[in-house]
């Protein structure tokens, strides 16, 4: 199987996955809207071409939403899944790309997450669907130094799936695309 970036200087370049392992890659539609909403709107608080943007992808099967981070000039991407095939994958990918200087990758459980070398400006986090596992990998994420007040997160999750929050964040957006959800959440 093969993912294509959709926008950027990458766009239309290719991400493989040739391992027979159970993902479900977000599909170009909604990655494409999650990055005209950073892009084309405030949620960032800096300016992606002007500053060191650090991404981070949980969950991040494919990689594909990090590469498409990458190909929008995000000057640092961090892959995280607990799937060592899936990581090396993501590397692989980043290292025909020329881009496996901008990564990091992590083998990791999402809930037990590596201490961050410092916080994300974007996280996006796409766990199995309707596993109740968003607000314990938000806290774990939190505790070990990669969400800072200013950091936006975007949730992927079922459109049937009610996403709750730690206390200390507040929704700022939901779209729904089909049977997929997408949730905009920042510390209050």
């Amino acid at each position: 199987m093969h993912l294509r970036i959709t926008g950027g200087k990458l766009k239309g370049k290719k991400i493989f996955h040739k391992y027979k392992i159970s993902i479900r890659p977000t599909s170009s539609k909604v990655r494409e809207s999650i990055f005209n909403r950073i892009i084309n709107s405030n949620l960032l608080e800096i300016k992606i071409l002007k500053n060191n943007i650090r991404f981070t992808d949980i969950f991040c099967g494919s990689g594909i939403i990090g590469f498409e981070a990458l190909s929008r000039n995000f000057d640092q991407v961090t892959f995280i899944d607990n799937n060592e095939i899936l990581i090396n994958s993501i590397y692989k990918n980043a290292y025909n790309l020329n881009l496996h200087k901008k990564i990091d990758t992590f083998c990791a459980n999402a809930i037990t997450p590596p201490k961050a070398k410092a916080s994300s400006d974007i996280i996006f986090l796409d766990p199995p669907y309707n596993s109740g596992i968003s607000t314990p990998t938000i806290l774990a994420l939190e505790k070990r130094g990669w969400i800072s007040n200013k950091t936006t997160i975007f949730v992927e999750t079922s459109s049937k799936e009610e996403l709750i929050t730690p206390d200390s964040y507040l929704i700022y957006d939901v779209r729904n695309y089909g049977t997929t959800k997408v949730s905009t959440i920042k510390k209050a």
